[in-house]
């Protein structure tokens, strides 16, 4: 098993529900020596006016399936 420091990853990125919880961030960073943070599903997302405020992680699985292709 690769050593965190010597990984291939770049950034971790949290979502869903437990991506809120206080301080979840910060722990893993340390602990993992990686850069992470919660993931903000509506980033690059055109969207009306009424969901501009919208931030939570929790969305990232029901936009996934949303915008999939039929």
């Amino acid at each position: 098993m690769k050593e965190a420091s010597n990984s291939d990853f770049r950034k971790i990125l949290l979502a869903g529900g437990s991506a809120k919880l206080i301080g979840l961030s910060e722990f893993l960073e340390e602990q993992l020596k990686l850069s992470t943070e919660v993931y903000n599903p509506f980033l690059d997302l055109d969207k009306s006016d009424k969901f501009s405020h919208e931030k939570d992680p929790q969305f990232a699985l029901a936009l996934g399936l949303a915008m999939r292709p039929e």
